[in-house]
């Protein structure tokens, strides 16, 4: 049997200077869209972050090779090649250097004992993603037992205790060669709260029909708004105004919209948005998910890296790995004081500062799209949609 590598990634509750590190940017908000067009959006919460998904796979491109590493290329849309690991390396370095919100970014690797990694491979991921290649013994039980603890413990400790057991005993197996993990933890207070004493119960109108009785934020914000015939779209500001979330509210036909909402509506959206005096009602809500990407994955194209004759020979020396499975988590928790979540990237934007007397209202009782993003490189770094509270 074929050793196998897999790869998992989770989510808690990013000024650019070179042209390049902007069209990465560009490719990976793409991606956000890609993943978004592949996932049911009918019943079930969406969250999750493009940006995570392709860091962690960039740290597995650095050892692809061939027609394998011609997939990630064409995925992902990578006209750069091996130079986008200096990109990346710049993106994840201006996250850390957002001091007004709490970011977190984290790669690590865990190789089977018995094989050795190529040190080119070892400079790269190290250089670049401050990864460390630990190494486990998954061929016998007792390995695949203390692995799992000390991977599960690593996850704890960089998502802050927001992710418990992530990794199930069964996602091991004595084939289990190497395992690939990206975090990225994001805490940010509003820029202006939402006092607790305006939180009412009401009524939240799902796709089907139903009603769900649930908390909701209120507030009176002067902040970037737009609306059209299709929807309502606000910007609401975290702390100093370093990132915000993007709330696109549809005004009728929800599932329509939602199966039809692309990158180019949400560009058109954040081109309108123009300051405003907006009474603001939004659910308090803390969504998890978790993804097996695998067939989403094979769907945008990245299929010989899950089969027998995949080439990562860039990470051992040898063609003897292929993925087997991708898992995603994401936790993200709204409240009055702000949001605790996975992947944050905001636009900063200098808008009109006229006001109208009497103030818009956005009212956000039944499914809607949410986006966190870095107000300087208009990173999108987490996603998602509010089906139920």
């Amino acid at each position: 049997m074929k050793p196998t590598l897999i790869i998992l990634f989770f989510l808690v509750q990013i000024q650019l200077s070179f042209s390049q590190t902007s069209k990465l940017v560009n490719d990976i908000n793409s991606f956000n869209f890609k993943i978004y067009n592949e996932i049911d959006k009918k019943e079930n919460n969406i969250v999750y972050s493009g940006f995570s998904i392709s860091n962690a796979l960039s740290v597995v491109y650095a050892g692809s090779r061939g027609k394998t590493a011609t997939e990630f290329e064409t995925v992902f849309n990578n006209e750069i090649k091996q130079d986008i690991h200096k990109f990346y390396k710049e993106l994840n370095q201006n996250l850390l250097l957002n001091r007004e919100v709490d970011i977190l970014t984290a790669n690590a690797l865990w190789l089977q004992n018995s094989y050795k990694y190529e040190k080119s491979y070892q400079q790269i991921i190290e250089n670049n993603y401050s990864a460390k290649i630990n190494k486990a013994n998954f061929a016998n039980q007792k390995g695949r037992d203390k692995a799992l603890e000390n991977i599960n413990l690593w996850v704890k400790e960089k998502t802050k205790d927001k992710i418990i057991n992530f990794i199930k005993p069964n996602m091991l197996s004595e084939a289990t060669t190497l395992i690939i993990i990206n975090a990225i933890y994001f805490n940010s207070l509003w820029d202006t709260p939402f006092l607790k004493e305006k939180t009412k119960s009401n009524q939240f109108y799902t796709i089907n029909g139903d009603t769900i009785e649930t908390s909701f934020l209120n507030n009176e914000l002067n902040t970037n708004y737009f609306e059209d015939e299709k929807s309502k779209v606000i910007e609401i500001q975290y702390k100093n105004q370093k990132a915000s979330i993007i709330l696109i509210l549809p005004k009728d036909n929800y599932s329509d919209f939602l199966d039809k909402f692309d990158i180019n509506y949400y560009k058109f959206s954040l081109n309108n948005l123009k300051k405003d005096k907006v009474t603001v009602t939004i659910p308090k809500f803390k969504l998890e998910a978790q993804y097996d990407l695998t067939d989403i994955l094979k769907k945008l194209g990245l299929e010989l890296a899950f089969k027998s004759n995949a080439d990562f020979s860039g990470i051992t020396g040898n063609k003897d790995l292929h993925i087997s499975n991708i898992i995603h988590k994401s936790v993200i928790e709204l409240s009055e004081e702000g949001t605790e979540a996975s992947s944050s990237t905001a636009i900063l934007t200098t808008r009109s500062t006229s006001v109208p007397s009497i103030p818009k209202s956005f009212v956000a009782d039944h499914p809607f799209i949410f986006l966190i993003k870095d107000n300087t490189s208009n990173l999108i770094l987490f996603m998602g949609v509010m089906i139920k509270p």
